[in-house]
């Protein structure tokens, strides 16, 4: 078959990705106005798309950055001092400037909008340039494009980061005292080891055998955020959002999901009024379920919302192998996450299975070197909880209806055991009160957390 050669078109109209005049305005509100420099300083200069523009933005931060004001006459003296132009050119340039400005009425308010699509002008060239970059990649991928396109089109987003050193001097550190947020996790004793709950800018792994109660454990801490008014996503390997729903639905009626086809339809109807409170609030994705995938999606949502928590159902669905390849995929994604908890200020949660070795020791409560296979995990989450139930494995226990919750590790806290009340047919926790002492299914028709 004769292969055809596609000729490579170049639009004429450069207007989607280069605005002469834009530039021009968003200057000029600079030069009248210039307390709103510190505000737009981080901008480099490839924002603009003309030279000049670029000299003359890049004189005005840099008096801003000596600590002076960048009004007419010191704009044009800079200009000739950085090499640019002779101080009756300068002055001739800036002058133009302001002059037409002028009849756009320029003033500190007005300047977003031409900021606003100063950015997204430039945003788009970059994309544009993105595309190219994109193809060659493609063709000729190396071990690690995969990552390189990733971070190359995040970076377009993450405006202005890479302008000012990334360093902070600790003679001029300024302590605000505010802590990094935490999120309750609906159980008062566990919060008070963690000193708050979940905490924001940290991956926590939450591990377990298979059926110990992983997901109804997740399910629990998602509903919890949401009520709290906690922007809540769920990245669900395992099961599809209808699923999780039903879960979330038995959570609040106390009717077991695993019978949920025979609900009675005043109870179902009650368990999606009382839903609606919470679920404006979460977000389940059942479709990304690879690591590339997943950290797309992600790094997509954090651009469009303020995201507070992030629950991942569960690593060995989204990695599978025991080869080192898949241990050091799964090292990547942990770090990944991480940096993603820590750059976006969310709390991030991983489910992970732990090993079948467990269940032939005599003590059969996991230890933080039991997730299966991915030993790098144990050094890289900030907290690491397990899960233990006796009831699993020995019918006859005292302890029915009680799940052991391990935090075996919590970089900056304590560590220890919090035993609460669990329904697992609900997906219902409480904590192991004198109150509580009763079947916990009763209880979940308050609907509160």
């Amino acid at each position: 078959m004769e292969r055809t050669n596609v000729k490579r078109i170049e639009p004429d109209d450069l207007s989607v990705i280069a605005n002469g005049d834009l530039e021009l305005h968003f200057l000029g509100n600079c030069i009248c106005n210039p307390d709103i420099v510190p505000t737009y300083a981080w901008l480099p200069k490839e924002a603009f798309w003309l030279d000049d523009h670029r000299k003359i933005w890049n004189g005005i931060v840099s008096l801003y950055k000596m600590g002076q004001r960048s009004d007419m006459t010191r704009l044009s003296v800079q200009l000739t001092d950085l090499g640019y132009w002779p101080i009756a050119e300068s002055t001739q340039r800036v002058a133009y400037i302001l002059a037409t400005s002028m009849a756009f009425q320029p003033t500190a308010e007005s300047v977003d909008p031409y900021f606003n699509l100063l950015v997204e002008t430039y945003r788009k060239r970059r994309l544009d340039e993105f595309t190219y970059q994109l193809r060659a990649k493609i063709r000729v991928p190396n071990q690690d494009w995969k990552k390189e396109i990733q971070e190359a089109f995040c970076d377009i987003f993450q405006d202005g980061e890479s302008t000012e050193s990334a360093f902070i001097n600790m003679a001029q550190f300024v302590d605000d005292g505010i802590e990094s947020e935490c999120i309750s996790t609906g159980l008062s004793e566990w919060d008070r080891l963690l000193d708050g709950g979940l905490k924001k800018q940290e991956l926590t792994v939450l591990g377990a055998r298979a059926s110990m109660g992983k997901s109804a454990l997740m399910c629990w801490l998602a509903l919890a955020g949401a009520y709290k008014k906690r922007n809540t996503f769920v990245f669900s390997a395992e099961m599809s959002a209808r699923k999780i729903r039903q879960r979330w639905l038995s959570c609040l009626c106390g009717f077991p999901y695993a019978s949920w086809r025979h609900i009675q339809n005043d109870r179902k109807a009650y368990a999606d009024e009382q839903f609606k409170n919470a679920a404006p609030f979460i977000s389940v994705n059942d479709l990304s379920s690879t690591v590339d995938g997943i950290l797309a999606s992600l790094n997509r949502e954090f651009m469009r919302h303020k995201i507070d928590l992030v629950f991942i159902d569960h690593l060995h669905e989204i990695i599978t192998g025991s080869d080192n390849q898949a241990a050091d995929q799964a090292a990547y994604f942990c770090t990944e996450l991480r940096r993603l908890a820590k750059r976006h200020d969310c709390a991030i949660v991983l489910l992970a299975q732990v090993n079948r070795g467990v269940e032939g020791r005599q003590d059969k409560r996991p230890t933080k070197s039991d997730v299966r296979q991915f030993g790098a995990i144990e050094q890289i989450a900030d907290v690491m909880v397990m899960l233990y139930r006796d009831e699993y494995y020995n019918a006859e226990t005292i302890d029915k209806n009680i799940t052991e919750i391990l935090t075996v590790k919590n970089r900056d806290g304590r560590t220890g055991v919090t035993k609460v009340l669990c329904d697992i047919g609900t997906n219902r926790y409480y904590d192991l009160t004198p109150d509580n002492s009763q079947y916990v299914s009763v209880h979940a028709n308050d609907g509160e957390f």
